[in-house]
């Protein structure tokens, strides 16, 4: 009997306990339109003051009148709404509310996958920026930049950029910038041209560019009639004056391929002709300086467009013999049709066979 009413006395004091706070609670009443919350308990409005109500966190400025949107207190900014209240953890347009609420300032901040960066005044950081002397590349909508070229500017794996060093193709300066031209690093000089980058194991204005993109200097480069020596400063002093970059069996299959396609019904003479445009194209400012750029520039050539002309190369089955013939004496001889730059079947300056050269 006496456990029973221990029991019974033991749950009517929890009971008390739980019912405590309910009765202390302070029982806010809104004004019509919402503006204004009224305290039941202490029969006053609040003012000046964050104020939980039904489970959502609002404030009200000093004449009682609850704010939202965005808005400073103390040293903070926050984002309330009047359905829903405070913002937390949560970005709203360029900023981004915390777990308190609080707008974050000066920190990196990971939302779903990306990571974005907020400024002094909270502001979402976009573009070029520093953060500690670094420097980094963000967008709006993916966030921190990572392992990507930004313009002349490129971001390692964890966004930073890139100063004082290769990557790729490009040399990247001291301010972070890509070099063009000829530059010198550790004494070595190298020439990067802004489309297809450090000139490599082949002649670029009377000098050569070994595998690494260095100038090579005081020695001798190539064989037989093509053989020159050059000085110290890259010039040759012996030798062919003139030497050629002998073109790589997969740059003469490339051509040929094309040519295959363009003209492979024409007679030897209409090959040499489209494989000439095509050299033209790469001696031209107007163009890409590579055979690869020139072929697969956007709406150039059909072939390179719908997937025959990749079909074909990589195929591994002998091309034309006549067409690989055509490709190889142009892309080591030069152009045999200067001044042309197009083809068609329909009207130009100079008629081979079917096609049109203009």
């Amino acid at each position: 009997m006496k456990k029973r009413q221990a029991v019974s006395a033991s749950i009517l004091v929890l009971l008390l306990v739980l019912a405590f706070p309910a009765v202390c609670s302070a029982r806010w009443k809104w004004n019509a339109n919402r503006t204004r919350c009224y305290n039941t308990s202490t029969h006053k409005y609040a003012k000046s003051s964050w104020e939980r109500i039904s489970g959502k966190w609002y404030y009200f400025d000093d004449k009682g009148y609850i704010k939202t949107g965005r808005f400073r207190v103390g040293n903070n900014y926050y984002y309330v709404r009047k359905s829903s209240g405070r913002a937390s953890n949560e970005k709203i347009k360029n900023y981004f509310y915390g777990k308190d609420g609080a707008a974050i300032k000066n920190r990196w901040k990971k939302i779903g996958k990306n990571w974005f960066y907020f400024g002094a005044n909270g502001k979402l950081k976009t573009g070029r920026f520093q953060v500690k002397n670094q420097t980094y590349y963000c967008t709006k909508t993916k966030g921190r930049v990572t392992k990507k070229r930004v313009g002349d500017y490129y971001y390692n794996k964890n966004g930073v950029m890139v100063k004082n060093r290769f990557v790729g193709d490009y040399y990247y300066g001291k301010n972070g910038k890509a070099k063009y031209g000829k530059f010198v690093v550790d004494g070595d000089t190298y020439y990067c041209i802004k489309k297809s980058g450090i000139v490599r194991n082949r002649w670029y204005k009377k000098r050569f560019y070994d595998e690494d993109g260095k100038m090579v200097t005081n020695s001798w480069i190539g064989k037989g009639k093509n053989k020159c020596y050059v000085n110290g400063k890259g010039v040759i002093t012996k030798g062919n004056k003139n030497p050629k970059d002998p073109p790589s069996e997969k740059d003469i299959r490339l051509l040929a391929a094309l040519v295959y396609w363009e003209s492979g019904n024409q007679s030897y003479e209409g090959k040499v002709a489209v494989a000439s445009v095509v050299v033209n194209r790469m001696e031209s400012s107007r163009f890409p300086d590579t055979l690869k750029g020139v072929i697969y520039q956007s709406g150039q050539f059909d072939p390179a467009m719908n997937g025959t002309l990749d079909s074909l190369y990589h195929s591994g089955k002998k091309i034309q013999s006549d067409c690989t013939k055509a490709a190889k004496e142009v892309l080591t001889g030069g152009s045999k049709l200067k001044g042309y730059y197009y083809f068609n079947c329909y009207s130009g300056r100079k008629q081979i066979g079917n096609h049109y050269f203009s």
